[in-house]
């Protein structure tokens, strides 16, 4: 009997599915070697790193593609990055193809099938073969294909927006380019929009390849700077808190939530949260929306910066050091509480480098729990993997913690006038 499919190896071959639709019809992942059938097109996909638990499907027939090996794992320990650039080599070796690696094969008996490589070919004026990272179960993952000239080169990346949210993260993601296009940031740089299109209906965003190195990581002032200069790209406004549309929008997004809990809980720190800070005058401006290590390289120019699918040009000033700093807990590890210690420690400093001043520090702080409380709790309408309701539940806790604290704090209640 064949073992069922985990659920990890299941959405490998349903994506696969959907990029080479029938009459495209796929073997499955097996390990061995490859049997030529002359009569048919094939692609051949090698699953790293295991059938079990697929993140990475690596072309075959292109050698330069097992570079994508490096982007296994996120450790950044010297060690690490070793160990992925010596499976790299072996991978774009002349001999991997006979040991017997698991692969996905695809095939079809129709030459002018269409694929996403074939309507990618069209708009990018070469002939393509797609790499894909499946990531990690959530509500907003998608397909992000690393694409490649038959020659090996990487020319672009491509989103692939197949669902109700995923989509319009894609096309959220392709007006934030549009707009980043109409000015030149001197710190950062964004990917250039290639191409913006819908295939199958299903949208597909093609970008720029950043030029930055990945195992290069900018210093702290580095990316404050960079920060900074993205907050006022567009130009900043200083509102009441009540009054502005951010305020507006977000208590609009509560009422989206499906779990009835959350829900209640997140509208009612909305509400604590004007009672205590409403008339506060705030600084509003733009933030990338997920600011991590893992969305950053550096050259000697400037920082590189991707992934603009969660970027908002109407968020308090400041958010973006918040959310890069908030990546150091992890709701589920033993050392959770010294680790948000360790977090509530380095928001000040943060928030001073981007010019928040401190009295609104701890105001901040609360919208930005707010913020991500309620992406998380929207993204929870969606299936998705445990880990977001866990970062959901965290972000909320601290919230409900925080705005307790300054209830009952006349030192800090003294700092909510505007």
């Amino acid at each position: 009997m064949t073992p069922p499919m985990s659920p990890r190896h299941q959405y490998a071959t349903e994506v696969a599915s959907l990029l080479w639709p029938a009459p495209w019809s796929s073997r499955g992942i097996r390990r061995g070697r490859r049997v030529r059938r002359s009569v048919e097109v094939e692609r051949r996909l090698w699953v790293f790193p295991t059938p079990s638990r697929p993140r990475l499907l690596v072309p075959a027939d292109i050698p330069a593609a097992g570079g994508m090996v490096r982007r296994l794992g996120k450790g950044r320990a010297p060690w690490a990055r070793a160990a992925r650039a010596t499976a790299s080599r072996l991978v774009r070796g002349s001999g991997f193809g006979v040991v017997g690696w698991p692969a996905l094969t695809l095939s079809t008996p129709d030459s002018e099938a269409d694929s996403i490589e074939r309507y990618l070919a069209d708009h990018l004026g070469r002939e393509v073969r797609v790499g894909v990272m499946l990531g990690t179960p959530r509500a907003n993952q998608k397909p992000v294909l690393q694409v490649f000239s038959l020659d090996g080169d990487v020319v672009a990346f491509v989103k692939v927006g197949h669902n109700e949210l995923t989509s319009a993260l894609v096309r959220g993601e392709a007006e934030a380019l549009r707009r980043l296009a109409q000015h030149r940031p001197g710190s950062f740089r964004p990917p250039r929009l290639l191409h913006h299109g819908q295939w199958r209906s299903m949208e597909v965003l093609v970008q720029s390849v950043l030029s930055g190195d990945l195992g290069l990581h900018a210093t702290a002032g580095q990316r404050t700077t960079a920060m900074s200069e993205l907050a006022r790209l567009f130009g900043t406004r200083s509102e009441r808190l009540v009054d502005s549309d951010f305020f507006g929008t977000i208590g609009a997004r509560v009422d989206e939530v499906a779990d009835p809990d959350l829900e209640r809980r997140l509208r009612r720190c909305r509400q604590q949260i004007a009672d205590l800070w409403g008339d506060s005058v705030l600084e509003l401006g733009a933030w990338h929306g997920d600011w991590g290590h893992w969305n950053m390289a550096l050259t000697s120019e400037a920082v590189q910066l991707w992934d603009w699918e969660r970027f908002d040009a109407d968020v308090p000033v400041g958010f973006d050091g918040v959310h890069f700093q908030a990546q150091v807990v992890r709701p589920t590890a033993s050392d959770r509480s010294e680790q948000e210690s360790q977090f509530l420690e380095r928001v000040p400093g943060e928030l001073l480098s981007c010019g928040v001043p401190p009295g609104r520090h701890r105001l901040v702080l609360a919208l930005y729990l707010l913020e991500v409380g309620v992406r998380y709790a929207t993204d929870l309408n969606h299936p998705t993997g445990e880990h977001v309701r866990r970062r959901c539940e965290w972000a909320v806790e601290l919230l409900e913690r925080e705005i307790e604290t300054d209830s009952s704090t006349e030192h800090v209640r003294g700092t909510h006038t505007p």
